[in-house]
């Protein structure tokens, strides 16, 4: 038995969607033939981290996908009753579920307010119908206005939506009637991603027709969603993410904090006793799985080192940035003045933050950083 008394969070995933977004690397698949069995797979899998984990204590939960709300409201009470017997599980757990709003009524909203669920992600991406068919998503701005209705009718005072920049055909206009929408929703938080185009998708398989916006007009786009947010009331606190007082996601603060954290079903990440592994992108091999121990893959430990580089890559996402004194041992001093100036980050308080700007070339700035390590 592993005896480890802090506190983490449990991502399960669902890997079944009606239909693949068009811009979407995320493993899923469209055959539901298997959610009973998957399901009785998810509660083994609990099972078996609880037996080695015992006195682990949870104090947040997240069901992501594919569509978690594409499978049936029952088998998403199954799973957190699973989770709830076999771990301590705090009174305040904050239990987050992805949902697309074609796939929701007022009866599953009310299975998942009954369950405990308290925290409700809609992928919403834009108000303008033309971005969204173009997405390959099954729902309409209307859809994504009653989706939240319902959930607030329901209960939930705490929603998330998600709004993509970059997206075909889009404009600033669009972004701002995007964001005038849901805003107007009254959502207490917003996550707002940049559209990458994956490897194996439509949309790469179709760059060359795709009519994107410029990089140059992308990164206006996703200042000018800054500002507006700011003057809206949204705080932002990471790259992609803004709330309202009190509405940060507790358990994908989680990742960027370098807090460890327990992921079951095919395709999910775990950093647990201070290993990082996954399980396989098979839900086949996953539900034939008798011993969960053995189907780790990419399984490796964090030393000290790793832990420190991983607080520099994950904490510059955060808007509260990082101490300086983490950077001792790099040599940083000219190039993080450089960056100062030209108004990429700021340095005061004995911390390093990256401004909005500097958010936009973060990957840059942090491999600068990386790459500037010295022995002392």
């Amino acid at each position: 038995m592993i005896v480890n008394n802090t506190k983490k969070g449990i991502y399960v995933h669902i890997p079944f969607c009606l239909k693949k977004c068009n811009y979407c690397d995320f493993y899923s698949l469209p055959s539901y033939n298997c959610v009973g069995d998957y399901v009785d797979a998810l509660c083994m899998n609990i099972d078996s981290v609880a037996k080695d984990n015992d006195v682990i204590e949870i104090d947040s939960i997240f069901v992501g996908g594919g569509t978690p709300s594409s499978i049936d409201g029952e088998y998403i009470q199954q799973i957190l009753s699973k989770i709830k017997s076999s771990f301590r599980v705090s009174d305040d757990c904050e239990i987050s579920i992805e949902a697309n709003p074609a796939t929701v009524d007022e009866e599953k909203l009310k299975k998942y307010f009954n369950s405990g669920i308290n925290r409700i992600s809609f992928g919403f991406q834009s108000a303008n119908d033309i971005e969204l068919k173009t997405l390959g998503r099954l729902h309409s701005a209307m859809d994504f206005k009653s989706s939240v209705d319902m959930a607030r009718n329901v209960g939930f005072c705490n929603i998330n939506a998600d709004v993509m920049l970059g997206i075909p055909h889009q404009t600033k206009e669009n972004l701002l009637k995007t964001l005038d929408f849901v805003c107007d929703a009254g959502v207490e938080h917003i996550s707002a991603y940049m559209l990458k185009i994956e490897e194996g998708t439509p949309f790469y398989r179709d760059l060359d027709k795709l009519p994107l916006p410029l990089e140059d007009e992308v990164c206006d786009m996703y200042l000018l969603l800054v500002r507006y947010l700011k003057n809206a009331g949204y705080n932002q606190y990471e790259i992609s993410n803004f709330s309202k007082l009190g509405f940060d996601c507790r358990h994908n603060l989680k990742y960027w904090q370098g807090d460890e954290y327990i992921g079951v079903g095919a395709a999910a990440h775990s950093y647990l006793n201070n290993e990082r592994y996954s399980y396989p992108r098979n839900v086949s091999e996953y539900i034939s799985c008798k011993d969960f121990r053995s189907l780790k893959t990419d399984s490796f430990l964090i030393d000290d080192e790793e832990k420190k580089r991983e607080k520099i890559i994950f904490g510059l996402r955060l808007c509260g940035g990082i101490e300086l004194d983490l950077l001792k041992g790099y040599n940083v001093k000219d190039i993080l003045r450089l960056y100062e100036n030209a108004g990429y980050c700021s340095l005061s308080s004995n911390r390093l933050r990256l401004t909005p700007k500097g958010m936009l070339v973060s990957n840059q700035i942090i491999s600068e950083i990386l790459l500037r390590e010295r022995d002392i």
